[in-house]
């Protein structure tokens, strides 16, 4: 088998996120005797081969074991990676990469091009479906192309002159303020007034100059994964969150203080059916492969929303996504298994 390249860390705002999700990944590979060859990306975007590892990678622990910078070889006929350790040139077969980074310059399509540009494999979603999920605005437009519901949103260019009020006429208080691109619920607000709304636009455009405006949908949030491997498409269980909070923030998502996860939904299986085949529809509509969460919003009049496509989800053994796909009979040992089997490129 061919080593697989796993890539993490990188120089977005989910930098540490994705050290604890690699880190599961690679424990995981490595007590399955599963040949990986391992790339920290720091938080300037360097990049480095780390060949023994004794710490774990979560707060870049993954920097007390020995890392050498590596160099990628452009030429698409032999890519590989080439570092120097010791004094003698390495060559690292670099044939298919599992990319476990978060937001943006990992999640977000611009990894996946450069390396399908040399040929390289990508275990999932490729250059597409990882920048059109990245960008809630237009993936918005194309999911409500198909008739799905989306929450109506409102796209704004603050490097641009606009003029806020036209851009919110007929929404209605309270609204959600969210960076255009960017994961893991960073730079999110919920306002109920325009002074709340013109701070939250400065905070949200933190992380990315376009930032969207969406109305509040009244209901709660379900989730549910797929993962497309040689024993084809497997649905994992929706999941849903209930929150006493105003909404799943970042600390709620990663600090659960009033944030309960049930899983499987206490939903009807009709729901529950109906649910897992608009994810689908989304999933083919965004041109996703290999794995992916799609997130959704249930109203009380059970209605079905579109959220947003997690195209690299958490994936710690604890995390949601591998979590719907262990109450498909796939452990976490078996995920990793199968995202690394020769057949998912």
């Amino acid at each position: 088998m061919q080593p697989t390249t796993l890539f993490f860390g990188g120089n977005s705002s989910e930098h540490l996120i994705s050290c604890q999700s690699a880190y599961c990944v690679y424990l995981s590979g490595s007590n399955q005797n599963i040949p990986l060859n391992v790339v920290a990306i720091d938080k300037d975007g360097k990049w480095f081969y780390i060949p023994s590892i004794h710490h774990p990678f979560t707060d870049d622990g993954w920097k007390k074991d020995a890392h050498y910078p590596v160099q990628l070889n452009m030429d698409p006929t032999t890519p590989s990676l080439a570092t120097t350790m010791n004094g003698q040139t390495k060559q690292l077969p670099l044939t298919k990469a599992l990319i476990i980074m978060h937001g943006q310059n990992g999640e977000d399509g611009r990894l996946q091009g450069l390396l399908e540009l040399l040929n390289v494999k990508v275990i999932g979603c490729g250059c597409l479906a990882s920048a059109l999920c990245m960008d809630k605005y237009r993936s918005h437009q194309l999911v409500r192309s198909i008739g799905i519901d989306t929450a109506d949103t409102r796209l704004i260019h603050t490097d641009q002159a606009y003029d806020l009020t036209s851009i919110i006429n007929g929404l209605t208080y309270p609204l959600f303020v969210k960076p255009n691109k960017a994961g893991s619920s960073m730079g999110i607000s919920k306002v109920k007034d325009q002074n709340e709304l013109i701070h939250a636009i400065e905070i949200a455009k933190g992380y990315d100059n376009d930032v969207i405006v969406e109305s509040t949908i009244d209901g709660c949030e379900v989730g549910v994964g797929i993962l497309q491997c040689r024993y084809g498409l497997i649905m994992g269980s929706v999941d849903m969150i209930t929150i006493q909070d105003d909404f799943y923030d970042f600390n709620e998502k990663y600090h659960g203080h009033t944030s309960t996860i049930l899983n499987p939904a206490p939903l009807s299986s009709s729901l529950v059916q109906t649910i897992k085949e608009k994810a689908k529809q989304i999933y083919d509509i965004l041109d996703c492969h290999g794995f992916a969460r799609i997130d959704l919003f249930l109203t009380k009049e059970n209605t079905i929303v579109f959220n947003e496509v997690n195209t690299i989800p958490g994936m710690t053994d604890h995390s949601r996504y591998p979590v719907m796909l262990a109450h498909a009979g796939i452990n976490f040992d078996g995920l990793v298994r199968l995202l690394c089997d020769e057949r998912m490129v």
